[in-house]
């Protein structure tokens, strides 16, 4: 049994301290350096993108709106004595769509190694009234939510990859699309039952990594069943018929905490932080938008975990 208590609490808490620690510098040449011109109908930009992605990233870490965003910029700009013009908030609303952002960073010294991944999705709210406000006087308006779908590194706590989606898309098939993007060999992936799928499993599989998922209320073995095993090679399929065949023996629970399932509520964890630190909702409408402030977001959150993460031994 696990203790989860944090046994470097006193280094910990200077990494919690340093998150409010900001140190603002500015270039005045980043603000003169125009980006490469391409042939194309509309105004040349006159800033280039990883500008644009500093001012997104002070956005979010500031809770700020467009407009106070320009402000705080042309203040930040007076202090530093910098006579340069800040990009307005059209432009930074307009040039936040088609942004590329790089891929999510980890620590360098565990790029080399297996990883295992944690899987999980919440909600973020776009339209609609605070939970008190529903509560108090029922559901007056249209409620809507983006579904963010997170991996996870189960030792770093590194957020490894990230999609967003619109609520009715289902968690089992984006688990693919996670997987893609994640350059490291994987080892294992935790997950919900939710991902108790032939496809998963063969996505998985594909990557050389064994599926953690605890089979469905009722779930059959590939013999017991013949729609859906096309969608799964040989190997995806014994890998969980020995999950359903374990499980009808030793039960479930025995099960869970024999592979170390529980390690998934880290993924838990880090939702709980990342709306506690940026927020539970989702500023811009548009869905690609969306997607990138999404991805602004854990940038933020995995450098600030990589000021300090808690420590923790077996009892």
């Amino acid at each position: 049994m696990k203790d989860e208590r944090a046994r470097n609490w006193s280094e910990y808490n200077k990494a919690l301290v340093q998150r409010g620690s900001i140190t603002l510098w500015f270039d005045a040449a980043s603000f003169k350096q125009k980006p490469p011109q391409l042939v194309s109908r509309g105004r040349p930009k006159q800033y280039q993108d990883p500008l644009i992605e500093a001012c997104l990233l002070l956005k979010n870490v500031f809770h700020l709106t467009f407009r106070k965003l320009e402000g705080f910029l042309e203040s930040l700009l007076s202090l530093s004595q910098i006579q340069e013009k800040v990009p307005n908030y059209t432009t930074l609303c307009r040039r936040q769509e088609g942004l590329s952002l790089g891929p999510l960073k980890q620590l360098k010294k565990h790029l080399g190694t297996p990883i295992d991944i944690v899987v999980d999705s919440t909600g973020l709210k776009i339209y609609g009234e605070g939970e008190w406000c529903i509560k108090k006087h029922g559901k007056q308006h249209q409620r809507t939510w983006s579904k963010v779908h997170l991996a996870v590194d189960a030792e770093t706590l590194d957020i490894v990859s990230c999609e967003l989606t619109t609520s009715r898309v289902q968690d089992g098939p984006v688990l693919k699309t996670f997987l893609d993007k994640i350059k490291r060999p994987i080892r294992e992936v935790i997950a919900d039952g939710a991902y108790d799928k032939f496809p998963c499993y063969e996505a998985v599989e594909s990557r050389g990594g064994q599926a953690l998922f605890p089979p469905q209320t009722g779930a059959r073995l590939s013999e017991e069943t013949k729609h859906h095993k096309k969608l799964a090679g040989l190997e995806a399929i014994k890998q969980r018929d020995r999950t359903v065949e374990e499980t009808r023996r030793i039960g479930k629970p025995a099960w869970k905490k024999a592979v170390g399932y529980h390690r998934r509520s880290l993924a838990e964890t880090t939702m709980y932080r990342l709306k506690q630190l940026l927020g539970e909702r989702l500023r811009s409408k548009n869905i690609k938008n969306q997607a990138l402030e999404m991805k602004i977001r854990c940038h933020i959150l995995n450098k600030m975990i990589a000021l300090g993460r808690p420590a923790r031994l077996d009892a």
